[in-house]
């Protein structure tokens, strides 16, 4: 089943991308389940009131979801196992074993009710091409962050030769007022702070976050099983031209680099081998098959609703929802 009324399972609901991906369907008529962490925080209360019927769940633990899948019509993964500070190997470790769990268990229960899966990834799947261009069909050669992502694509493409209906996305760097866009660039305006890691050659695909969640709408109606998507922006850009829009918006005179030694030192070397990958990516399947269109082409483009967001205070990154279809096509 698609189109209104069509329920769907979002676990991790209340996080920077499952919250928008949420309300994006809650506003295309879609009947929501949003799987959380902590049923009583304020995220999750914000999904009730806006319709969403929520359920606490734990990620490493799939009897707290896996049952609910056979009461949807799709489902949305889009969980991630968050640390605070420095990710060491260990943590690193721990979030790949997570991310494999947790698709694993969706994927298996999807398979056997005959639903959806939509599986949330990353450009760092792909791993550093340089000034190459990327697309769906460049080989899986992970960054250290998209060794999990990397795994979890393995195993649907592997239950799709047994009948699994499911669907690859892959963003690029996500901006929106919150999630890490807002940590590691405009939270670190205020102390003089803002900086890019390494030297800032390397090409970053970026997205809006209001972009990604139609994309995921357009996935979900239109998308054939089994295909990947890169949901990016029209413009990738150097990390370090990225950092100096920010830099203008914010009114920051000037910015620099911080060595790659030192990354790795503050944030782990997994996510500073990451951060310096080099990924321009290509949106012209997503555009082709699903009709997405992205209402923000570029970082330039899409900055100004981010920071008036910010500006008024609204919360979980919450921007002005769409009302039509990414393709154009009244929901």
């Amino acid at each position: 089943m698609s189109g209104a009324g069509q329920r769907v399972l979002v676990l991790g609901a209340s996080g920077f991308v499952g919250g928008a991906v949420s309300r994006r369907l809650l506003a295309a008529g879609r009947q929501v389940t949003a799987l959380v962490r902590d049923p009583g925080s304020a995220a999750a209360g914000r999904l009730a009131d806006a319709g969403a019927r929520v359920h606490g769940c734990d990620m490493l633990a799939p009897a707290t979801y896996v049952p609910l899948v056979a009461e949807a019509d799709a489902v949305v993964h889009a969980a991630q196992l968050r640390f605070p500070g420095r990710l060491s190997a260990a943590r690193v470790a721990r979030m790949r074993a997570a991310e494999l769990t947790t698709a694993r268990a969706l994927a298996e229960a999807c398979l056997r009710h005959g639903r959806r899966l939509l599986l949330t990834g990353g450009a760092f799947v792909y791993g550093d091409h340089g000034d190459g261009w990327i697309s769906e069909s460049t080989p899986h050669r992970p960054s250290p962050l998209g060794v999990g992502h990397a795994r979890s694509a393995a195993l649907l493409r592997e239950l799709g030769q047994r009948g699994l209906d499911a669907v690859e996305l892959y963003a690029g760097f996500v901006y929106g007022p919150g999630g890490n866009f807002k940590d590691a660039f405009l939270d670190q305006v205020p102390g003089g702070r803002l900086r890019h890691p390494g030297d800032g050659r390397n090409h970053w695909s970026c997205v809006h976050l209001d972009d990604l969640a139609d994309g995921y709408l357009a996935a979900l109606d239109h998308a054939p099983a089994g295909r990947a998507y890169n949901l990016v922006d029209d413009e990738p850009l150097p990390l370090a031209d990225l950092t100096r829009q920010v830099a203008r918006a914010t009114g920051v005179p000037r910015v620099s680099g911080v060595p790659g030694p030192l990354v790795a030192l503050a944030l782990g070397r997994a996510v500073a081998r990451s951060l310096t990958t080099s990924y321009r990516v290509s949106n012209r399947r997503a555009r082709d098959e699903i009709g997405w269109n992205p209402a923000h082409p570029t970082v330039a483009e899409g900055l100004p609703s981010v920071l008036a967001a910010l500006a008024a205070g609204t919360p979980d990154g919450v921007t002005a929802p769409s009302t039509t279809h990414p393709g154009g096509r009244d929901t």
